[in-house]
């Protein structure tokens, strides 16, 4: 069972991710379409370059570059489904693209790649409500796939390493983040106002309405910039 699991691991690092985890949705009750019930989890890095830029608003450049790094995690996610498939375990790709909205009152995904991110052990999720990867910080892309594996998962969800810090609460030009600190099981809701966020996009920059979000915060974030390291003594 193994064997499948390096066979993806080194399938998506060849296609252009850095990183990869699996999560066992069963044993965390997590709800997934179709109950599978496990998942694996991709990580593809945004270009730091593309980023640096960001100071008060969007830049053009970073609207293009997130469209395709989404472009790339859509190819690598259905390139591990098919592969989990030929191995006979039947699998979902999850697109990697804008949220829906629900009801006029939540913006979600298909899936919440954030929750597979998180109980793999890859990172935590910060008070922008963003995942930070353990390297990258904030500045990556999720892409999920869902299946059917059984494989032996004994990850351990990471807590936050943000501490004090709210860098990304005062530079969020909305005010849509709370400044809350993230623990495992804690609602988005608790830490940002999505809408808000949405709304904010929506009449200074409607070029990316309801396609992305403006990046301040994950621009701004010490461990994407990569003037903070991840304290070890915090793993669980």
């Amino acid at each position: 069972m193994n064997g499948i699991k390096e066979k993806i691991r080194q399938k998506a690092l060849e296609m252009g991710a850095v990183d990869v985890g699996w999560a066992d949705l069963e044993a965390a009750s997590v709800s997934a379409p179709d109950d599978f019930k496990q998942a694996l989890c991709i990580v593809v890095p945004l270009n730091r370059g593309v980023i640096s830029h960001i100071q008060e608003t969007p830049t053009h450049a970073y609207y293009a570059h997130y469209v395709s790094v989404n472009r790339l995690i859509d190819d690598i996610t259905l390139q591990l489904a098919l592969l989990l498939e030929a191995q006979g375990y039947p699998a979902q790709a999850i697109p990697a693209g804008p949220p829906m909205l629900s009801d006029d009152t939540v913006l979600h995904g298909l899936f919440q790649h954030k929750t597979t991110a998180v109980l793999s052990g890859m990172g935590w999720i910060g008070k922008s409500a963003l995942f930070l990867h353990q390297e990258y910080g904030s500045g990556v892309r999720l892409g999920s796939v869902l299946t059917t594996t059984e494989l032996p998962i004994e990850n351990k969800p990471m807590e936050s390493q943000c501490g004090g810090c709210r860098i990304c609460t005062r530079v969020c030009p909305s005010g849509a983040i709370k400044g809350e600190k993230w623990a495992l099981g804690m609602e988005r809701d608790t830490l940002f106002d999505a809408l808000k966020c949405d709304a904010y996009i929506n009449t200074h920059h409607e070029e990316i309405a309801h396609q992305m979000v403006c990046g301040l915060c994950m621009a701004h974030c010490p461990f994407t910039k990569g003037t903070r390291k991840i304290d070890e003594s915090l793993r669980n």
